[in-house]
């Protein structure tokens, strides 16, 4: 006698897949504000019940993006090659590529609703900006372990300075830092925590 088949439809992972890179696009192109289901339903290619059935409101489908946006952009910067340094400038490329592109851009798109919503707010730093962070971390204490930069000297801060101005670039600006932008951030916050050169 053959198993009973289950109750009610299997989900489609693919349908899944379509809806949340929808609400990306979406996100990256319109903002939170202008998001509908409507729309995230219309892009997907699926009915608007079909994302009712996943999730239930407007924050909890944004939610599920910051979290499958996560799982796409793995890492933050790139490792440097053996012998060469450059960790602040591989940072400042890495963070404006980022906010240049459509991942980025989509981030953007959730930034004025995590101050309103705990939960989009806590899906965004402890899935997606916290281990970006961590991997920015590991690239700077290369630098340090490697002599170029003083291990005194206030990491945190030099982060902070490295992601809030590409930030600000991009949220108030408008013109998100170009590679050479990029260049010359790193090099100012490099003035300021680099080990001085050695007296003869």
């Amino acid at each position: 006698m053959p198993p009973p088949r289950p109750r009610g439809r299997t989900r489609d992972p693919a349908a899944d897949r379509a809806i949340l890179g929808a609400t990306l696009a979406l996100l990256a192109n319109e903002g939170f504000e202008r998001l509908t289901i409507e729309g995230v339903a219309a892009l997907a290619g699926v009915g608007k019940a079909t994302v009712y059935r996943r999730w239930s409101s407007k924050r909890a489908l944004v939610v599920a993006a910051a979290e499958h946006m996560a799982r796409l952009v793995a890492g933050g910067v790139e490792a440097a090659p053996e012998g060469r340094s450059g960790g602040l400038e591989r940072i400042a490329g890495a963070t404006a590529t980022f906010y240049r592109g459509p991942w980025g851009r989509a981030l953007l798109g959730m930034v004025v609703e995590m101050w309103r919503s705990p939960q989009v707010a806590e899906a965004v730093r402890t899935r997606f900006l916290e281990p970006r962070r961590e991997a920015l971390r590991e690239a700077v204490r290369a630098e340090v372990s490697g002599g170029e930069l003083r291990g005194g000297a206030d990491l945190e801060l030099a982060l902070d300075m490295i992601v809030g101005a590409v930030l600000y670039r991009a949220l108030l600006d408008g013109t998100p830092l170009d590679a050479a932008g990029a260049r010359r951030l790193a090099q100012v916050v490099r003035r300021g925590i680099g080990r001085p050169p050695r007296q003869r």
